[in-house]
């Protein structure tokens, strides 16, 4: 388990600057995760989520990192493939779980064939943006899946987690990585549709408020932005400008072990982290608080390796479960189902080793 070095900014100076997660989540007090998924004590009034399906399997999908929703429901799964000698490809499945077809697996590089895609995000118009990883650029293609474009090349380093915001600029979490011949500092890109760098966040060198890596990005309703280290543990919070506000979810005695994928709920203000190492997702309020994991102990629902995570209009969510090639699809429970708090609230310690972290 990772040491924590980062020290989390506390709530009141966390709530003052811009009171930040207004419309996504936050991270916590003590962190302490209950299992099998139950709220801590009734202290939040949300109820945690139950298992309902899986989408795919090992003839769909192949090592599955990323995952994103467009506005009719349909779902755009990443499949990285490389560690398992598969096709690196875009599936895409209807709003039922139905595959329909797969994209970026034909072709050449230069119209748009992928080599490990790491992230995945659509726009408003339904255009569809993938982090290209091994070949360190964004690769546009419309809502039909045909290329349009390669964006950002060789300005990212390792590109994770792409997110979009409501004027259809993009923000790619870029990892720490030598790329041309050129060292790129671990940060958050934010360019436009036409992959213009309009800002770099996470990479000002002061210790305590600089990446060590960057993995996933969401977007709270105010635009601040969040990003997951997967190095440090933490979550890291920044303005709209790329004024560091605060660090969340890698101290206390249950911290995050592999934080990966991030989402964020506009209408609850809660976010949701994908944990690769503890296999489960972590969900934080506005103010930086810890509510309960997604983390169901046994059936079908038990996680393996969740690198991503998203939630469709009607509130249930889809968790990106890598190791078993599948996409796990958690409906929200009502506070009358709501499980209390475990005695026993020690969650899984993982081992980083045994994860396909790339």
């Amino acid at each position: 388990m990772k040491s924590n070095t980062i020290k989390f900014l506390t709530l009141g100076a966390f709530a003052a600057s811009l009171t930040i997660f207004a419309g996504c989540s936050g991270g916590g007090d003590d962190f302490h995760r209950g299992n099998n998924g139950g709220n801590n004590g009734g202290s939040t009034g949300t109820a945690p989520f139950a298992f309902q399906s899986s989408i795919g399997s090992a003839a769909t999908l192949s090592e599955p990192d990323a995952i994103t929703i467009n506005a009719a429901g349909s779902l755009f799964v990443a499949s990285y493939a490389i560690d398992l000698n598969g096709t690196p490809r875009i599936t895409t499945f209807d709003k039922n779980g139905n595959k329909v077809g797969d994209f970026g697996n034909t072709g050449t590089t230069a119209t748009g064939l992928l080599a490990g895609p790491q992230g995945v995000a659509v726009d408003s118009a339904g255009n569809i943006y993938v982090a290209d990883a091994p070949n360190f650029r964004v690769v546009k293609y419309n809502a039909a899946g045909k290329f349009v474009a390669t964006l950002l090349q060789n300005q990212c380093g390792f590109p994770y987690q792409i997110n979009v915001d409501s004027s259809n600029n993009l923000y790619v979490a870029c990892s720490n990585t030598t790329t041309a011949g050129v060292t790129n500092q671990a940060s958050v890109v934010k360019f436009s549709a036409t992959g213009s760098i309009l800002l770099v966040v996470g990479n000002s060198g002061i210790a305590g408020q600089t990446l060590q890596d960057a993995d996933g990005v969401a977007l709270d309703g105010a635009n601040n932005i969040i990003v997951s280290d997967y190095t440090s543990g933490a979550i890291f919070a920044f303005s709209p400008t790329g004024t560091y506000l605060g660090t969340f979810g890698n101290t206390g005695g249950n911290a995050l072990q592999g934080p990966q994928g991030l989402y964020v709920n506009k209408g609850t203000g809660q976010i949701f982290v994908a944990d690769l190492v503890a296999d489960d997702v972590a969900i934080y309020d506005t103010n930086g608080n810890f509510l309960y994991t997604v983390s169901p102990s046994n059936g079908s629902g038990v996680l393996n390796g969740p690198y991503d995570v998203n939630m469709d209009s009607k509130g249930n969510l889809y968790v990106v479960d890598e190791m078993d090639n599948r996409v796990a699809v958690f409906g929200p429970e009502t506070t009358a189902q709501a499980r209390p708090l475990a005695a026993n609230t020690v969650r899984k310690v993982g081992v980083k080793s045994t994860k396909m972290h790339h």
